[in-house]
């Protein structure tokens, strides 16, 4: 059993939980999936995350979660804004959330979304610790 959890990169998918004028993007990136039936996790317009083939009440099962929980937003990512991944810590209603801006070096290259994956060794220490904590 897992005694600790942590979230990169992850939001919330409600488009309210995006600044301007990406929030109004992702509201139509996911009325147009929608309108072609192409599957995602989650309602833009209401926040709430739910897979149709699925019976499991995702949001239930997020507010239920008693574990700690690192919540890790990357400064300057476009595709999980630091107020996206508040919006999804937010539903852990039960865990005890952690949470942290990670704002990568210089030599950082291309998406922010991905480019924690080179620049690594801040997360990687911050989540050595957190685990250590736990």
């Amino acid at each position: 059993m897992a005694s600790g959890a942590v979230l990169v990169g992850a939001p919330s998918c409600h488009y309210r939980g995006w600044p301007f004028p990406q929030g109004l993007g992702m509201l139509a990136a996911f009325r147009c999936a929608a309108a072609f039936r192409i599957g995602v996790l989650g309602n833009v317009r209401t926040g709430r995350y739910r897979v149709p083939s699925s019976e499991v009440d995702f949001e239930a099962a997020l507010a239920e979660l008693e574990m700690p929980v690192l919540a890790v937003a990357i400064k300057g990512d476009a595709m999980a804004p630091p107020c996206g991944v508040r919006g999804l810590a937010a539903k852990l209603t039960s865990a005890r959330v952690t949470y942290w801006e990670l704002a990568l070096g210089g030599s950082a290259t291309g998406s922010r979304h991905y480019a924690w994956i080179r620049d690594s060794a801040a997360l990687v220490e911050r989540v050595r610790s957190f685990v250590d904590r736990t």
